[in-house]
């Protein structure tokens, strides 16, 4: 999901490993990639570190990508609160970091049973992306950032909704579900404040 996400790169910044080193997965890629030899080792093991059998790789993508969204929204809802020039663009980001973390921490703890690798840093293109809106101050940055948010939510609202259709772990579409209700608020509030521009 990093690649379509010019502010999601997360649902969910800071997603803590809560202590479990198993959870710490760098960037999504890095992430992916450890939950993927976790799904090819034999399960017949009982080996706890193995991820659950619930869970497919469409489910471990979904969810390291959920967390890289949400540290996006969260790291660009703290920026927002900083940059933005007007007081609902500044609200809207605090929004973001309020429920992104939240999502963060309900995720995180899903993770952390199913021993799912989540990461821990933005990529690279993502972290560029965040930066690039940290140059940004005044009405230039409430208008990128408000058309950001639009268009970042409207891809995350797909890959959730996929999820929820066509997800194999009950958990993570029970997650998927609450979750696309918040962003659909997001959305029709991001909306709000794009009619509000000059």
């Amino acid at each position: 999901m990093k690649k379509g996400y010019y502010f999601l790169g997360a649902l969910i910044f800071a997603v803590a490993s809560c202590g479990n080193n198993n959870q710490s997965g760098g960037t999504a890629q890095s992430a992916n990639d450890s939950n993927q030899a976790k799904i090819d080792s034999s399960r017949s093991n009982q080996d706890t570190s193995t991820i659950s059998a619930s869970v497919t790789e469409k489910d471990s993508k979904f969810a390291t990508d959920a967390a890289a969204i949400g540290m996006m929204e969260i790291e660009l809802g703290k920026v927002a609160e900083q940059n933005a020039t007007r007081k609902d663009v500044k609200d809207f980001g605090a929004m973001m970091v309020k429920d992104h973390s939240s999502a963060a921490n309900d995720l995180t703890k899903i993770a952390e049973v199913k021993h799912i690798v989540l990461p821990t840093t933005l990529s690279a293109d993502d972290q560029k992306k965040v930066d690039d809106m940290k140059a940004k101050t005044g009405t230039n940055f409430d208008k990128d950032y408000i058309s950001m948010m639009i268009s970042g939510h409207k891809k995350a609202a797909d890959e959730f909704d996929s999820e929820i259709k066509q997800g194999s772990d009950g958990d993570l579409r029970a997650f998927a579900t609450k979750t696309l209700d918040v962003i659909k608020t997001h959305i029709q509030a991001a909306e709000k404040c794009k009619a509000m521009e000059k």
